[in-house]
């Protein structure tokens, strides 16, 4: 793993293998952020004004996040959560912004790697785990 200017440059297998490392180290790295205070501010700040309903402060959330410009780039380079806020990134960091926000939120999030044919992951999104809503007509149980 190398460090330079505010990004992490890090080395992953191939195929399938290569999928899972980027998994378990963009999940490592959203767990990290939810211990930056500064980070939890800046999430609370965003969904202030969702309520507190969970699915709303998500979406909300979500929103902020996807408004970031999206900056395609080379290889597996991480930036700090304060670069892609300013400046934008990619599927990789931009899918690490939901995660981690969704987890300073208390909400459970997972990186979802998509793979071609040969198992070589291709793109990467957020898996949130919301409870479902209630019917409001009474006609779905409990």
């Amino acid at each position: 793993m190398s460090t330079t200017a505010g990004y992490v440059e890090v080395p992953t297998r191939e195929g399938a293998k290569g999928a899972l490392d980027k998994a378990v180290l963009m999940a490592a790295v959203a767990e990290s952020m939810t211990g930056d205070r500064a980070w939890n501010e800046l999430v609370l700040e965003k969904v202030v004004s969702a309520g507190n309903a969970a699915d709303g402060q998500v979406q909300c959330w979500a929103d902020f996040v996807e408004k970031l410009p999206y900056r395609r780039e080379d290889g597996e380079v991480y930036r700090s959560w304060r670069e892609v806020v300013q400046r934008g990134g990619d599927c990789d960091d931009l899918t690490i912004l939901v995660l981690a926000g969704c987890r300073s939120l208390g909400v459970p999030a997972v990186p979802e790697v998509l793979v071609d044919d040969q198992g070589h992951g291709f793109h990467v999104r957020a898996r949130v785990g919301l409870p479902p809503r209630k019917l409001l007509d009474g006609g779905g149980g409990e």
